[in-house]
C-alpha cells in the first residue's frame, strides 16, 4: 500500500477545515521553498479555526501550544502544526507572547518574522496570498524584516539567528535597515535559551557554507554575544569558516580551539549540550594540534586517534585550521594516505595481552598494569610483536626494568 506523501496529507488537512466552513492555508517556509523550486521538509498550516475545533476535526492530534492557538495534526506519519490566524503583544521574555488574540489571515502574517516566511498558499486553488512582498523578495534574493526590524527582534530574539542561518542557507541577503536593527540588537541574542540557540547553530554548519555563517556572524556581533571568551574572533572565525557542513560540534571546536577546554566546556554549558556532545566537544578542544607533524609520530599514537570515535571530525578540525594557516597542509595529506593504506582490523586489534594474562603469568596487581599494558599494546599496533608470547615476554622484560628503576 503507496504511503501519503507529506503534501498529499497536508491537502487533506486543508480540505476538511474548509469543508468545514473554515479559512485554511499552508504557511510560511514550505511556500518559500516551493517557490524556490525546493520540496518541502515540513508544512504549517494557518486556519481561522479555533484550537478547539481544529480538535473536533480530526482523529488524531496533540495540543502542544493551544493556548498560543496551534495544535499538531497527525495524519499517517506526518504531523502538521495547525494554528489559528493570530495577532500577539507583550513579549515580555524577548521570545514568547504574553497576550494572544484570533484575527484574521492578513494579520497573522504580519507578525510573523520575515517576509519570504509570510506567504500563504492555497493548495486547492492553487494560489499564493503575498500581503508582504515576499514573493519580490524571494526573487531578489533579500532576508527583510516584516514591518519594524527592530521590533520583530525584540519580540522575539532568536529572530536574529534565524535571519543569519535564512542568508545562510539560501544565500540570500540581509536588507539593510534588517541588517542595522540586527546589529543594533545582537547582544540581547543571550536571552534566547542555549537548546534553541545550538539547534539554529547546527542548522547553520550543516549547510556547507561556514565562511559565510562565519562572516555574517562577525559582522552583527552575534558571535561576539554568543562566544564572549573567544578573545581572537578574526582567528575563530577563519578556522570556523573553512570548515565544510559540518556538526555544531565541530563548529564550537573551530571557534574554541585557541581558548582552552575550560572555555569550550563554558560554551557547553550556555547551550544546553548533551554530555556526549561535550565530551566530543572537549576531547577536540585538547587535540586540536595532535596532528602536528604527523609524520614524525608513533604509528602506534596515530592508530590510536584512527580508533577514536571523533577521528572524523579532528581530521575535519585540523585541515580547516590548516587552511587557515594554524595547521600544517603536510601533515592532513600524511595522514590521510596513512589511513587509506590500512585495513580496519589494523587500526584497533584485539589486544594481545591483557591484565589476566598478566595475573595468570605471576605477576601480582599493581598500577604498573595499566602502563606496561599500554606499552605492549603500543608494539602491537608497531607491528613489533604479533603473538601473546612475545607481548608476555615483553610484558616481563618492562616488569624487570620498572624494579631496577
Amino acid at each position: 500500500m503507496r504511503t501519503t506523501t507529506l503534501e498529499e496529507a497536508a491537502l487533506r488537512v486543508v480540505k476538511r477545515l474548509k469543508k468545514a466552513g473554515h479559512k485554511a492555508y499552508w504557511v510560511g517556509g514550505c511556500v518559500r521553498d516551493m517557490l524556490l523550486g525546493r520540496r518541502p521538509h515540513e508544512i504549517d498550516i494557518a486556519t481561522s479555526a479555533t484550537p478547539q475545533q481544529i480538535t473536533q476535526l480530526f482523529r488524531k492530534t496533540i495540543p502542544v501550544g493551544a493556548q498560543f492557538g496551534v495544535i499538531i495534526v497527525v495524519v499517517g506519519p506526518h504531523h502538521f502544526q495547525v494554528a489559528t490566524f493570530r495577532k500577539e503583544s507583550g513579549y515580555a521574555n524577548g521570545r514568547h507572547p504574553d497576550n494572544v488574540s484570533f484575527c484574521d489571515e492578513k494579520t497573522d502574517v504580519l507578525r510573523r518574522d520575515f517576509t519570504i516566511n509570510g506567504l500563504l498558499y492555497d493548495p486547492i486553488q492553487k494560489k499564493v496570498y503575498d500581503f508582504v512582498g515576499g514573493r519580490d523578495d524571494i526573487k531578489r534574493g533579500i532576508i527583510r524584516a516584516i514591518g519594524d526590524p527592530k521590533e520583530r527582534f525584540c519580540e522575539d530574539r532568536l529572530r536574529m539567528l534565524r535571519a543569519v542561518r535564512f542568508a545562510v542557507q539560501l544565500e540570500f541577503k540581509i536588507e539593510e535597515a534588517t541588517f542595522a536593527a540586527l546589529k543594533e540588537e545582537a547582544a540581547q541574542i543571550v536571552v534566547v535559551s542555549g537548546e534553541r540557540i545550538r539547534e539554529e547553530l547546527g542548522r547553520m554548519m550543516s549547510v556547507g557554507r561556514n565562511s559565510l555563517a562565519a562572516k555574517l556572524l562577525v559582522e552583527s556581533g552575534l558571535f561576539a554575544a554568543l562566544f564572549p571568551e573567544v578573545k581572537d574572533s578574526e582567528h575563530a572565525s577563519a578556522v570556523l569558516g573553512n570548515l565544510p557542513s559540518c556538526t555544531v560540534v565541530t563548529g564550537l571546536a573551530a571557534v574554541y580551539h585557541k581558548e582552552g577546554e575550560r572555555a569550550a566546556a563554558e560554551c557547553a554549558e550556555r547551550l544546553k549540550m548533551s554530555r556526549e556532545e561535550r565530551a566530543r566537544l572537549l576531547y577536540l578542544t585538547k587535540h586540536h594540534n595532535a596532528l602536528d607533524g604527523a609524520a614524525q609520530k608513533r604509528l602506534s599514537f596515530l592508530k590510536r586517534l584512527f580508533a577514536r570515535p571523533e577521528w572524523g571530525e579532528l581530521l575535519t578540525l585540523y585541515e580547516a585550521k590548516a587552511k587557515a594557516g594554524c595547521g600544517e597542509p603536510e601533515s592532513v595529506a600524511f595522514v590521510k594516505r596513512l589511513r587509506a593504506s590500512l585495513k580496519d582490523e589494523e587500526i584497533a586489534p584485539p589486544p594481545l595481552l591483557d591484565g589476566n594474562d598478566l595475573i595468570e603469568a605471576g605477576f601480582t596487581p599493581s598500577p604498573a598494569f595499566g602502563r606496561i599494558l599500554e606499552a605492549v599494546y603500543d608494539a602491537q599496533l608497531e607491528g613489533r610483536i604479533s603473538s601473546k608470547d612475545e607481548a608476555l615476554k615483553l610484558a616481563q622484560r618492562l616488569f624487570r626494568k620498572q624494579q631496577c628503576m
